[in-house]
């Protein structure tokens, strides 16, 4: 049995008239595909970005409102609100100290701080000391807050 070129040709024609259309929708499919992905990789990138410019808003607005001036400052009423409903009778040096380390970072409170305890008795102020406290300079605050 000898094929003639002709019979083969179209033998030929038929396969690729039937393949024809898979294979091109094949290669759009495909091309679909490459294209969705594509898409939600830069759709995915955009997100990321905005939300890392969102961030970074978030974090210079958390810088902005909490600088070390605002923090000693908050510091200082929780310690003074915590004084005054505590311990406003009954306040003694080594309950200051405590008081102190409980509402100030331990890393403030260094050698370098100078922290003062007077009490108020009769119109007159007199100076208690502990440890965690500072004697140097305590005559003169001493003076200045007498004055």
């Amino acid at each position: 049995m000898s094929y003639s070129r002709p019979r083969i040709e179209g033998y030929f024609r038929n396969i690729f008239g039937l393949l024809c259309p898979v294979l091109m929708t094949l290669g759009l499919v495909f091309a679909a595909i490459i294209f969705f992905e594509h898409r939600q990789a830069v759709e995915i990138q955009n997100k990321l970005s905005l939300w890392g410019e969102k961030a970074q808003i978030t974090l210079a607005s958390v810088r902005s409102n909490n600088t070390f001036a605002d923090l000693i400052t908050e510091s200082g009423n929780m310690l003074g609100n915590d004084i005054e409903q505590n311990h406003s009778k009954n306040l003694s040096s080594k309950n200051f100290v405590t008081l102190l380390q409980r509402h100030f970072d331990p890393r403030f409170l260094n050698e370098h701080t100078q922290t003062w305890f007077f009490k108020i008795s009769n119109g007159k102020i007199t100076p208690e000391t502990t440890e965690g406290l500072a004697s140097m300079r305590m005559r003169i605050m001493q003076k200045v807050f007498q004055g």
